[in-house]
């Protein structure tokens, strides 16, 4: 008669012993869900415009301001337009572009990109945004508004994105706070990366040149702005308040770890107290 036939342990549908030993040492991990950025808080006024922004707070509004500098710049420009409008947090995953902000008109209108809302903003009878500026003083805040955002953009991209504590710190909870580990650290490393392109499509990645082009500019635009309420002694703030504001804002407010921008921003009195102007007429409740 023949020998028995040793059956095995373990059935088709079951874990043979040694992967199960295998697994234990892996276990798997089920993180929560992210949130989905295509489906964003209802906006409270359905009739006004909706700007999509980047934004820590759950129930984001037009007086929360963003932490991310393109958003925060149309955010401040369209409260000091005095154009009312809905601001729903959100995500690049969520614009078809892949960038924020984006403004999306009621009634399904056409979506408006960063690069249109000024435009926007021009073309709204009820706008008050430096309509009464002349040629002159129009071209003197183009100058002044480039210099913004060129020398003072790319040291607040560095600061944030280039300083190792500050990323760890500031930039990535901000950018990546929705996104579950691991898939946070990715994203956050891809944004890092495109940050550090972009500077580096205009000028060498070098710190100390960085900070020194800062500081001659807000020097610059420190003097431009003197002891007046607003640039060029205007009766009501321009796109250029709002832009400066974007910045100082970020810098003084951000709890930075290496902070030596804030320090060139505090040597001027004039721009801090424009900072707190902007900020108690647009984001104070």
């Amino acid at each position: 008669m023949p020998a028995e036939v040793q059956q095995p342990q373990w059935q088709i549908w079951s874990v043979p012993k040694p992967m199960a030993q295998l697994f234990d040492k892996f276990p798997l991990v089920e993180h929560p869900a992210a949130l989905l950025p295509a489906t964003p808080n209802t906006p409270k006024h359905a009739d006004q415009p909706t700007l999509y922004i980047y934004s820590t707070a759950i129930d984001s509004s037009a007086h929360s301001p963003s932490f991310d500098a393109e958003c925060l710049k149309w955010q401040t420009a369209l409260l000091l337009a005095g154009l009312p409008f809905n601001a729903v947090s959100s995500n690049r995953h969520a614009s078809p572009t892949f960038t924020l902000p984006f403004l999306n008109e009621p009634l399904s209108g056409p979506l408006v990109y960063s690069s249109g809302i000024l435009k926007w903003i021009q073309e709204n009878p009820s706008a008050n945004l430096a309509a009464y500026l002349d040629e002159k003083t129009q071209a003197d805040a183009t100058a002044f508004t480039s210099l913004i955002e060129s020398k003072i953009h790319n040291a607040w991209i560095y600061t944030c994105f280039l300083e190792p504590k500050n990323y760890q710190a500031v930039a990535l909870p901000w950018y990546t706070k929705a996104t579950a580990w691991p898939v946070n650290l990715w994203i956050g490393r891809q944004i890092r990366e495109e940050k550090r392109a972009e500077i580096e499509a205009k000028r060498t990645v070098n710190g100390e040149e960085i900070y020194a082009d800062a500081a001659a500019a807000f020097a610059a635009i420190a003097a431009a702005l003197g002891d007046d309420e607003w640039f060029f002694a205007s009766r009501e703030p321009t796109l250029l308040d709002a832009t400066l504001f974007t910045y100082t804002h970020l810098i003084l407010s951000s709890p930075l770890v290496q902070d030596g921008i804030r320090q060139i921003v505090r040597t001027h009195g004039n721009l801090v107290q424009h900072a707190k102007r902007v900020y108690d007429r647009c984001y104070r409740k």
